[in-house]
């Protein structure tokens, strides 16, 4: 876990820097949405045991995504089967899940593991900075200080 936070971008090299325009100013931003996600295992009726994420499994529907959406294929996507946040009231279930996200909004994705292993999450074909890491139930209020809010690197996978 110290090896995750000690990855910084080094600011006095000659790569990019800190953009007065906001493309990097990721500290100042004003942040529209939390995700929180959890992964998860549910046993379903069928006594399969499956991996969830916010206590939906993915499925893979009989239409691409990318198709399905373009063509507005009615039935496909479950834009609002995965939650915001946890809720362990609601029963598991099998979807074609998809989170919705509107375009230019900036949305903090909080990844939290409740399980004895180590779960890898990876965002395919986005970056994102990976700004803390700690043990226990993230809580907004006690998180907030110990981010690393002005040299994170960005990353693509990150082990939670």
């Amino acid at each position: 876990m110290n090896q995750a936070r000690s990855i910084k971008m080094n600011l006095t090299s000659g790569a990019a820097r800190l953009n007065p325009q906001g493309s990097y100013h990721y500290n100042s931003t004003a942040i529209n949405r939390t995700i929180v996600l959890e992964n998860g295992v549910a046993n379903f009726s069928d006594h399969r045991k499956l991996y969830t994420v916010n206590g939906a499994s993915y499925v893979q529907g009989s239409t691409p995504l990318k198709l399905a959406d373009y063509f507005s294929v009615p039935g496909i996507l479950a834009t609002d089967a995965v939650p915001d946040r946890p809720d362990h009231r609601r029963a598991p279930s099998m979807e074609t899940s998809v989170i919705d996200v509107d375009y230019r909004n900036f949305v903090r994705v909080v990844f939290q593991n409740t399980q004895p292993t180590i779960q890898t999450w990876h965002i395919d074909g986005y970056s994102f900075f990976f700004v803390g890491t700690d043990n226990g139930q993230w809580n907004e209020d006690l998180n907030n200080n110990t981010y690393n809010m002005l040299d994170a690197v960005t990353r693509s996978t990150v082990q939670v």
